[in-house]
């Protein structure tokens, strides 16, 4: 009878909690709140919450709950709390009075209101209904009752209209919520110290995280305090996180259907290898992938990371445990963060502090200390983190390392195609990877050529030889691509062993290199389209050279005689783009996408000879133009140059535009043909292409008629500027970037193919035109990088000698346009004194006058010479209405003084700086037009002159010397 009574006290306080818990949704905050609204129901969740977190602490809807609620003055002391928070809320008339909360009509809610399903980051749904589900199965198994009834969401009856008023309200609950956790408290282990217990752990949007930061600070310090380390953990994984993370990796075509089964099967008794499977359960320190170039290694790594096999060995090695695992592939040519020892580092520790928050305040202790300080100083919360330096992240590993040992967690690292390494030489990337070796829960698996470098590291360690072991593969391959065509199953009915005999030779004679075979049989399946006879197919493969190298030399030999030129184009354009990129200094690389897009070289390629008109295009002309480009890339290369369709996320595409690379088609539903990039079939492509001897063959032969690869690439973008112009995308100083890259290859063309009216200088005028027809509608034109051309654009000659072409030229240090404008001399000395243009100087690159000037000009001493050869006056005032951040701490400045102050205080003068030779000359040619000495800060630029002058350089001493004299000449004068 006892027993029956208490069990009824405990049903009875279950009810009452519960009816406790539906209280809440009885709740919503007006919208007229703003902000406030949304803060004031996120402080309503976290209540709820930490009474649900309680409840399951204690066991409360559980057969063996705790122990603690038998006891009858509990229960009388835990249903007195419940009841007060009960009335709490469901007092009308406290309610209407005191809290600020106005009844709705049930049948009719007003809208415009903040419920609680809409923060329900901390409201944890999963819990709420397991709550409900819990307590209905309690009650049938209890009463015999109804378990159907399942907790549902209510419709608000109370909206808040007072944050101060309804605040009290928040304050009272949060005394009584206290209450119940000290009558009884969680177990230990289970008190709610983090966000884990939260349920927080997977919150990872900074809005959300900032949100139950404020929400909770009042009343629940360990809520805001965890909320806020979590948002620092949140911010640092995205400082570590680069767009192109994962790029080459999912570029990797998937393994042949039925190849590659025996990587992770024990080694056959033929063809002997160090087993992978046994070293993935078992095995520590590093196992080598090797592999001639194009044998497939990247696919056999990629299939070994996504297998659901290696998984399983994985745990295995793990003791049961899940096995955390990190994987990077090396791509080169690509971009800085996709072949250095810098991407490698933060890609690898973005992966594993992804699956252990934890770990970052720790393995991260600067980061974690300036982001920090980023939360308390307003002036440094809006920088981004600085990227830990190269030592900085090695450290990170080795604590990270020393953890996994320490707490038997386990951690196997995969790493493609080191050969690939790209500003640091192969040893030292052996020497970086050298840590993960020597820790028996850390291991490493690795790809790479049979370089010597790679030889020496690891040939004494558990590999195997790729090319050795993928004739089966080959072989499979083979017999689906060529076995299965139709004019191949005729063959083998009629000639069935010289069938054979066909599929065989061709397997033998790829030695192993399935890049090799799949090209070959591409020359196959043309002579099953031709008809060729059984004789005239084994001469194709007869005729196919071993070696990729002569493969891709015959590749281009058959290319058709009417396609070459284009396809020589393309090749080459392609290569400059990729060999140059590299060469440019940090700043223009940090602005030039990386990749080569289809549209732009669709657009572009032919410039010289059948130019495409500037203008916007329609979704549908681009996605055509994308499509129609794949089929002549095919033709005119021969495929050594493939189009690549990219299948983007919502969270990419953000990613991309704030890293400055573009989605064309700015779709709600992604188009990825408008979004393809060019990309050479394989990397060995690019080091065939890379050899001068190459260039001379009949096939990519060129004529000098005129074109020029950097012009090409300076008017795909500007192209690509005019398909950015009328998109959604808020800022259009988007456009200025596509300009910007324009700038570095039009005025390469410039300075090679002198007189050629073939860049984006000499077109410039076109997208001016457009965007000044476009700036009465479009206000985000007249606040934008672009303004000060658009409206220089208007003054001047019209056409390609505007003001605004002119002062775009100076920028981008296009010297032969400039001494091809008529009249230099004129414009020269009038320009700015009869229309609102600033001084040509300001314009040139050298001199960093204001964000509007300097932001992205290509720095050129020859612009600065010319200038000042032609009459402009490095000592007058400079005027202009752009020109209002132009003016130095001193009062109105002029070229000179802003030179000078460049030098004094945005540049480093010192041998080191490889810029040195660009500022000497600059300073050079000033005072040889007669610069004055009278300036603030002249006595600073001397001591550093002076400095040079002693330099153990001697071309940077005599340039030095040269100035020193120019500046005595005119002291004496």
């Amino acid at each position: 009878m006892e027993a029956a009574g208490l069990a009824i006290g405990v049903v009875g306080i279950i009810g009452a909690f519960r009816d406790v818990i539906e209280l809440f949704d009885m709740f919503a905050a007006a919208k007229s709140l703003q902000h406030d609204a949304t803060l004031i129901m996120m402080k309503l969740n976290i209540e709820r919450f930490l009474l649900l977190r309680w409840a399951e602490a204690i066991g409360l809807v559980s057969p063996d709950h705790d122990p603690r609620l038998d006891d009858p003055a509990t229960q009388e002391l835990i249903a007195g709390v419940l009841a007060c928070i009960q009335n709490l809320m469901s007092d009308a008339g406290e309610l209407s009075n005191k809290y600020g909360a106005r009844s709705l009509d049930v049948a009719n809610p007003s809208a415009g209101l903040v419920g609680m399903g809409q923060v329900s980051q901390v409201s944890n749904a999963s819990r709420l209904n397991a709550f409900f589900q819990e307590f209905a199965n309690y009650q049938s198994r209890l009463i015999n009752g109804d378990s159907s009834r399942v907790g549902v969401r209510k419709r608000a009856r109370w909206a808040i209209h007072d944050k101060e008023k309804f605040t009290k309200l928040v304050e009272e609950l949060a005394h009584f919520t206290g209450k119940l956790q000290e009558l009884v408290p969680p177990v230990p282990g289970t008190e709610f110290i983090s966000l884990s217990s939260l349920g927080l752990g997977q919150v990872d949007n900074h809005r959300s995280l900032t949100l139950i930061a404020k929400a909770s600070r009042a009343h629940h310090l360990e809520i805001a305090e965890d909320a806020w380390n979590q948002l620092r953990k949140r911010k640092i994984l995205d400082s570590l996180w680069f767009r192109k993370l994962h790029e080459r990796k999912n570029d990797i075509k998937a393994a042949h259907e039925s190849t590659l089964q025996w990587a992770l099967k024990p080694p056959s008794e033929d063809v002997p290898w160090d087993d992978l499977a046994w070293w993935l359960r078992a095995g520590t320190g590093v196992y080598w992938i090797c592999g001639k170039a194009g044998s497939g290694k990247s696919t056999l790594m990629n299939h070994v990371c996504d297998s659901v096999i290696t998984t399983r060995l994985l745990s295995e090695w793990a003791r049961g445990r899940e096995c955390l695992t990190a994987n990077f592939f090396f791509r080169n040519p690509g971009a800085n963060e996709q072949n250095t020892l810098q991407g490698l580092s933060r890609s690898l520790l973005f992966q594993i502090l992804s699956q252990q928050w934890d770990l970052i305040p720790n393995v991260l202790p600067d980061m974690w200390r300036e982001q920090e300080a980023s939360d308390y100083d307003v002036s440094l919360s809006q920088k981004p983190l600085t990227i830990p330096s190269l030592v900085e992240m090695g450290q990170a590993f080795d604590q990270i390392c020393k953890k996994f040992e320490d707490s038997s967690e386990f951690l196997c690292l995969f790493v493609d195609g080191l050969d690939e390494l790209s500003g640091a030489s192969c040893q030292e990337g052996v020497s970086f990877l050298r840590r993960f070796m020597n820790h028996r829960n850390v291991k490493l698996l690795v790809s790479s050529r049979p370089i010597p470098e790679c030889v020496d590291a690891f040939d004494s360690k558990p590999k195997l030889a790729l090319q050795d072991l993928n004739h089966s593969d080959i072989a499979h391959y083979v017999d689906d691509v060529i076995g299965d065509h139709s004019y191949m199953m005729s063959l083998r009915r009629r000639f069935p062993q010289q069938a054979k005999k066909l599929t065989s030779e061709l397997v033998d004679k790829s030695s192993g290199v399935f890049l090799w075979v799949v090209l070959a049989c591409r020359s196959i399946n043309d002579g099953f389209v031709d008809c060729d006879s059984i004789a005239e197919l084994h001469q194709r493969i007869d005729d196919l050279p071993r070696e990729l190298e002569d493969m891709f030399k015959l590749m281009l030999k058959n290319i058709g005689t009417r396609h070459r030129r284009q396809g020589a184009k393309l090749l080459r354009i392609c290569f400059v783009r990729q060999q140059e990129i590299p060469k440019l200094d940090d700043r223009q690389k940090g602005r030039v996408p990386k990749e080569m897009y289809a549209l732009a070289l669709a657009l572009a390629s032919d410039y010289d000879t059948e130019p495409a008109e500037f203008g916007p295009l329609t979704i549908e002309d681009k996605r055509d133009t994308c499509k129609a480009f794949e089929g002549r890339l095919r033709s005119r290369t021969a495929g050594l140059l493939e189009l690549a369709k990219r299948a983007t996320s919502t969270r990419e595409r953000g990613a991309r535009r704030r890293s400055g690379a573009y989605c064309f088609c700015y779709q709600e539903i992604h188009d990825p043909w408008v979004d393809a990039e060019v990309q050479f079939l394989h990397r060995s492509v690019f080091e065939f292409l890379s050899q001068e001897h190459v260039w001379a063959f009949d096939c990519l032969a060129l004529p000098d008629e005129g074109f020029d690869p950097n012009a090409a690439l300076s008017m795909g973008a500007l192209h690509l500027a005019f398909q950015t112009i009328k998109t959604k995308w808020p800022s259009i100083d988007r456009v200025f970037l596509h300009l910007y890259e324009g700038m570095i290859w039009g005025s390469k063309a410039d300075a090679e193919k002198t007189g050629l009216p073939n860049n984006i200088f000499w077109h410039f005028h076109h997208l001016l035109d457009l965007l000044s027809s476009l700036e009465p509608e479009d206000p985000r034109i007249g606040t934008s990088l672009l303004w000060p051309f658009v409206q220089s654009h208007r003054h001047g000659p019209t056409g390609q000698s505007s003001h605004g072409v002119v002062r775009f030229a100076i920028q981008g240090g296009a010297v032969n346009f400039i001494k091809a404008q008529s009249g230099l001399r004129e414009l020269a000395r009038t320009h700015g004194s009869h229309c609102t243009c600033s001084a040509l100087l300001k314009d040139a690159g050298t001199i960093k006058l204001s964000a509007t000037s300097g932001s992205f000009a290509v720095s050129s001493p020859e612009m600065v010479g010319l200038l000042l050869s032609v009459g402009c006056d490095p000592n007058a005032m400079m005027g202009g209405q752009d020109d209002k951040d132009s003016i130095n701490s001193y009062g109105e400045t002029t070229p000179w003084m802003a030179w000078v102050d460049t030098v004094r205080y945005g540049r480093s003068v010192s041998p080191e700086n490889p810029q040195i030779s660009e500022i000497l000359d600059s300073t050079q040619r000033f005072l040889e037009a007669g610069a004055s000495r009278d300036i603030f800060g002249m006595a600073d630029l001397e001591d550093k002159i002076l400095q040079l002058s002693r330099c153990e350089q001697k071309p940077i001493e005599a340039r030095a010397t040269k100035i020193l004299e120019l500046l005595r000449k005119i002291i004496i004068s």
